[in-house]
């Protein structure tokens, strides 16, 4: 009985740190495909990454952190943080200007985006503006359809962000 007893607590306590386990990770991260070729060559089109719910909300969101958020049609998309809520941003002569300093962006010495210019534009304070590592071909906050992304479409951070 007591052999009965022992095998019925160590049963007991893998099934509730496998539930805990599985609870924890549905709660907290999910896995998606990235959608598209505007991440390139940072993430490639359809490749499997995971999204962490929670992490933002704790820690913030900095400058860099690739997004998970809902566009205007619900649908998701993944773009990188460029300049944070009550920041200024231009873009001029092709290179991105943050409260009137030029990002570096990692990877690159200077962040130059091909297009015309833009801005002032003046985020408020639950705003981000995100660009697509391939500007060229990512329709972003630059975009009038998508402009600013609201803290409330942020849906988490993509782990890993290289």
């Amino acid at each position: 009985m007591e052999k009965l007893n022992k095998v019925l607590n160590i049963s007991t306590n893998i099934i509730l740190i496998v539930a805990s386990a599985w609870i924890i990770s549905y709660a907290f991260f999910y896995q998606v495909k990235m959608p598209g070729g505007s991440m390139i060559p940072s993430i490639t089109n359809d490749e499997n990454l995971i999204i962490n719910r929670f992490a933002y909300k704790v820690l913030g969101i900095k400058r860099f952190d690739c997004i998970l958020f809902l566009d205007y049609n619900g649908k998701q998309s993944i773009k990188r943080v460029i300049a944070l809520p009550g920041e200024t941003i231009n873009i001029k002569d092709g290179f991105v200007y943050v409260d009137n300093n030029v990002i570096d962006h990692p990877g690159v010495e200077k962040l130059y985006i091909r297009q015309r210019d833009l801005g002032p534009i003046v985020l408020t304070d639950d705003e981000y503006f995100v660009l697509g590592d391939n500007p060229d071909a990512s329709e972003d906050s630059r975009s009038e359809v998508l402009g600013n992304i609201h803290i409330d479409s942020i849906v988490g951070t993509v782990w890993p962000a290289r």
